[in-house]
């Protein structure tokens, strides 16, 4: 049975098909990590609270819908690589 985020999925892909939300994944990521970039070179300006919080927040959101629309295509693979690698870091902090 399909949750209400994944019925949004299907119909983002039906609607866009697989290849352009592929596109649009690759341009978001690349957006945060401009947006990463222009906040780490600022970090003391970020710290003292004059980088707007809210434009980092926006384009990490961004890039976890397009995620999210990837993971959609195959739930099961997706989710059990995501295990395996939150065990191996599980792992790496109990050394």
């Amino acid at each position: 049975m399909l949750d209400k985020d994944d019925i949004i999925f299907q119909h983002c892909i039906d609607k866009w098909g697989l290849e352009l939300q592929a596109k649009m994944t690759v341009e978001e990521i690349g957006e945060l990590i401009e947006q990463l970039g222009k906040t780490l070179k600022s970090t003391i300006h970020f710290e003292r609270g004059r980088i707007d919080r809210d434009d980092m927040v926006e384009e990490f959101v961004d890039t976890f819908l397009m995620i999210q629309q990837m993971r959609f295509m195959n739930k099961e693979k997706f989710d059990r690589i995501y295990e395996q690698k939150v065990n191996k870091i599980r792992k790496r902090l109990e050394k």
